[in-house]
């Protein structure tokens, strides 16, 4: 565990790498609050990073570029763990120009 500053608020956090054999193929973040609530409940953040797509030559790079993109978690979800006590899991997800894989039509 490392501990960091996220929105201005020291927390700990978890960084685990994408591991393909097991189902998880994007590496993700949990972000763990130095206080929980009597009842802490896992927030799942659904990052929506800008498309940079256009320019990253490989995937990796991408994901990385996703990595530190944090400004686009919604601040709701950020509220709910800094403010709430909740620990926060962070999924890497690359956007690619026209895919949105949260949203459904």
């Amino acid at each position: 565990m490392a501990e960091m500053k996220f929105r201005g608020v020291m927390v700990d956090y978890i960084d685990i790498p994408a591991n393909p054999e097991k189902g998880f193929n994007f590496p993700y973040k949990i972000i763990i609050p130095k206080k929980f609530n009597d009842t802490p409940n896992l927030i799942y953040a659904c990052n929506l990073p800008k498309d940079e797509s256009g320019d990253c030559s490989t995937m990796e790079e991408l994901i990385e570029r996703t990595k530190e993109d944090l400004r686009s978690i919604d601040p709701m979800l950020t509220h709910l763990c800094l403010n709430n006590g909740n620990p926060m899991i962070i999924p890497f997800v690359p956007r690619l120009k026209g895919f949105r894989p949260n949203f459904c039509r």
